[in-house]
Order: C-alpha cells, then structure tokens, then sequence
C-alpha cells in the first residue's frame, strides 16, 4: 500500500539527474492494516506526526516522559500509560465510531444519489432518448443491487427542474431566480423533496424519466448548485451531471471569456469535496463535431471529489452510466498526509485534483476507489548527515459504515552505500507512474510541451541508469506509449484532450505494466 521507489537515499544533496525520490499511496488495501486500535494516536503537538517506535520514548526528571518528532524536532511530553507496547508500522486508528442520527425520517438513511440531466434543445432526439434509457438502467441496477439508496432528479435548461418520483414538477426555477446562487440555495434548501429508498419507487421512476423531454438553453450552473444543495442537506452522496453544451443561462456561464463562470465552478469543487459530495461530470459530443463543453472547467467538480470526467458520444452514454453504476467506493472523504523530515523535503504530489502542495496541508482526495493511487515526490535540499530516514504516510478517511479512521504506515530508509547502492535498489516502475500522472495534469492544463517533457526526461533517467535491460525495456515501452498518446491528442478537440488528460492523471503502475 506504501511503497518508495528508492530502498535508499543519497548522502548528498539531490540533483535534477538523478532518478528522483518518489512514495505511492495505493488503496486496494485500505482496509486491511496490520493492527486496529480504537482510540487516538499519540500525535506531535506542532506537525501531527504519529509515535509508532517506544523505542523513542525518553524520560527526564525536570520534562517527564516525552518523545522527540523524529520529523519536526519538536518535545512532546506524553502519559506513559497511553504510549505504545512495540513498535507498530502499520496501524489503523479508528477515531470516531458512527454517528448514530435519530430521525422520524428513515427515508433520509443509506446512500444519496442525484441526477442533474441537461435537456436543452441541442439534446433531442437520440442523445435524451439515451439518456432516459440509461436512467432506467441505473434505477434497475440500483433496485437490485443497492435498494436503500435515495434517488433524486434535476433536469435543467432555461429553467430547473426537481423532479419526484411522480413525474411532478416539485420545483421550477426561471427568470432572475436562475441568476442568483443565493436564490437557488436557498430555494433548494427549503424544497420539500422526499428521498426514498429506491426499492420503495423503482417503477414510479421508470415513468417519470420517460417522459422528460427536452426544451430551451442550458442552466447548468443553478442546476448544479440545486444538486448541490440536495446532498449536502443530507450529509453528502453522490452527483451525476451530465450536458452537452457550455452554460448559457444563469450564472456560471461559460460562453463569456470572463472567468467569473469558471471561479463558479472552481468554488464549488471544493464545496463539494468537503461537503463528502462525489461528482461524475459526462460530457456528450456530436459525433464528427468539435462540441464546446469547457471540461477543462467542468472536470475540476470530478477531480476533486473523487469521481471521474467522461466525453462521449451518444451511443456510448448507456455503456457510461454502466461504468458510473460499477464503480465502489472504498473509503470517502479521504485526506492523505505525508510526513518526512527537513532534509528530505515535499516538492509534489500527484493524482491529486490541486498542483499546488502545501507539506503541512493533508491532500484532499474525496472518495476513492480500491484502484487509485497517488505519488508523492521528494528532494534533498541538502547533504543527508542522518543514517537512517524516517517517512511516515497517514490516510484519513471514512468507511463504508460512518466510522473515521486514521491509517497510519510507517518505514525508514537507510543511507545508501554509494551511488551504485542507490540505483540497484531502486525501484524505477513507481517513478515511472508518478512522470505519467504529471504529464497527463500539464496536458489538462494545456501544457503540452511540459507533458512530453516529463515524460521524455524520464526516458532518458531510465536509459542513463545501470538497470537490468529487461526492465530498463519495459519501462521504455511503456513510457512511449504514454507519449504516443499524449501525441496524438494535440490535433483532437480540448474537450477530449481534457478528458483523456483526465485519465492520465489517475494512472497507475499496474495500468501501465500489466
């Protein structure tokens, strides 16, 4: 689950040749630590790290019993009966049971799912009549596999619509109402909106998605925010949005060069991912047109949330919502942490939404599936005088049940012996992924110079190095393919660009390799 691509570290200060100091973070193990303790860690008071090693423990007669962080420095006075036995690398503290919520309303238990469906006028014909099917689809599938969970559908063109499982109109938002956030909020906040388990009101739905028909311009931005509004009411679930052309109606408009749409969106990522609101955004294309979605923007409510961005045609929208119904959650609002000390310092983090990293700041993942991971780069600013290093990754997260963990793995890496030490030990497919995902972000941010350039710097790392041919080979092939790729999109439309950037960006080691 934790893993470096370097066995060992350098004695000196690290430079841009050197195949670089690299953590992953994977998830499919979650779940499954080497102990469980139901309490709290013993945490530094000023960075947050956890004590795993008794071994640390001192005692003074004027301090007491105390630890010093082996990643700050910092003096931590602590209660010897709350310190740990043994050592404990691998550890899951969970540190806050479920909460238990008394409601006259069961209606309100299980998981949460809306709907914001795009039927402007460019939607008619084929592309709703696909949608309506793969609606029907998901409820079926959710019927049978998950029946407690809560439907919820929005439908949005010149106005929005919050549609029962009746068929009736329990909202219709238009006029000046559409161009106020506070409005719809408040609206949307005070709609009397039952959401029932999904084995209670299959059928009732199965009609009312029949007979939506499509209409005007497109109100993406008040539909968005109604989605919003609904699930973070009930503590959070997940968004499906799907359109097929820019905002053009309301606020967050996106015709406009202006960015004030954009910021829209951009805020409300972030709303979301800490509201425990996971988003899928599906845009739908012509076939043989360059559509205008902005998933450069749009994307962002995915990529911050957890869920993923999707440019489809029509007749792949039903094999979509097939992909969207599939995916499980393993853990959600997830936050990742991790903690070196000075001389070995954080420079990036990856597979992540946010460029920008902030080593005292916990990354922000939002739900995450049992095949993500991320990568965590590293420096040495200076010469490395320690023999050994101590690196510390901590996961918290939510189960599937309501209870909140605290994972925590703990390793140390030695000195290497020499240069020679360092590269036989090193484990270059890790570093490999990490230059994959950066070059798929620069590529979704429209930088792709820069995405070739990682990719083909690290090429030539791996050529230089003295590794064994075989996986210096496999390695190489599998970079170029990822070159090949990011080649081929420079011609396609910035909405495809985008989405397959998307991707890249969440590939992992096994993605490439196997």
């Amino acid at each position: 689950m934790f893993k470096t691509s370097f066995n060992r570290v350098l004695g000196r200060k690290t430079i841009k040749e050197d195949l670089p100091y690299v953590a992953s973070l994977s998830f499919e193990d979650l779940g499954k630590p080497k102990q469980v303790i139901t309490g709290k860690p013993i945490q530094c008071q000023k960075c947050g790290g956890v004590l795993t090693d008794p071994s640390k423990i001192l005692k003074d007669p004027k301090i007491g019993t105390h630890f010093k962080c082996v990643f700050c420095g910092a003096v931590n006075v602590v209660d010897p009966k709350d310190l740990p036995t043994h050592l404990v690398d691998d550890v899951d503290f969970i540190i806050e049971e479920a909460i238990e919520i008394k409601t006259t309303r069961p209606e309100l238990t299980g998981d949460n799912i809306v709907a914001v469906i795009d039927i402007s006028g460019s939607m008619s014909g084929g592309k709703l009549e696909a949608v309506k099917r793969s609606l029907a689809e998901t409820i079926k599938d959710l019927k049978v596999n998950a029946p407690l969970s809560n439907f919820g559908l929005i439908a949005f063109e010149s106005s929005v619509y919050l549609i029962d499982s009746n068929g009736k109109n329990v909202l219709s938002i238009g006029g000046d109402d559409i161009y106020s956030q506070q409005k719809i909020a408040e609206i949307f906040s005070h709609a009397k909106y039952n959401f029932e388990p999904i084995e209670k009101n299959a059928d009732k739905w199965l009609k009312a998605i029949s007979k939506l028909q499509s209409m005007d311009m497109t109100a993406l931005g008040p539909g968005l925010l109604g989605g919003y509004t609904l699930l973070k009411m009930r503590s959070g679930g997940r968004l499906l949005l799907l359109t097929d052309g820019l905002a053009n109606v309301g606020f967050g408009g996106l015709e406009s060069p202006s960015t004030a749409g954009k910021g829209f969106y951009k805020e409300l990522a972030g709303s979301c991912n800490y509201g425990n609101i996971i988003v899928d955004v599906v845009g739908v294309r012509e076939e043989g047109t360059e559509s205008r979605l902005a998933l450069k923007t749009l994307g962002d409510l995915a990529l911050e949330t957890g869920g993923d961005v999707y440019y489809v045609t029509m007749d792949e929208i039903e094999r979509t919502f097939a992909d969207i119904r599939g995916k499980g959650y393993i853990a959600r609002n997830v936050e990742v942490q991790m903690f070196t000390p000075p001389s070995l310092k954080l420079v990036d983090a990856t597979g992540t939404a946010s460029e920008a990293l902030k080593p005292e700041e916990p990354v922000r993942l939002g739900g995450v599936t049992a095949d993500r991971e991320i990568y965590f780069e590293m420096e040495a600013p200076k010469e490395i005088k320690e023999e050994e290093i101590p690196i510390q990754a901590q996961i918290q997260y939510i189960d599937s049940e309501g209870r909140k963990h605290l994972r925590v793995i703990s390793k140390t890496v030695k000195k290497a012996k020499d240069e020679d030490d360092y590269v036989k030990t090193y484990e270059p497919e890790i570093s490999a992924a990490m230059r994959v995902q950066q070059a798929g972000r620069a590529a979704y941010k429209g930088d792709q110079e820069k995405a070739e350039d990682l990719i083909e710097g690290y090429q030539k790392q791996v050529a230089a190095a003295p590794m064994a041919p075989g996986r210096a080979k496999s390695i190489q092939g599998a970079l170029m393919n990822e070159l090949k790729e990011l080649k081929s999109r420079t011609l396609e439309a910035e909405d495809k660009v985008a989405a397959e950037s998307a991707k890249q960006m969440r590939k992992t080691q096994k993605d490439l390799f196997e």
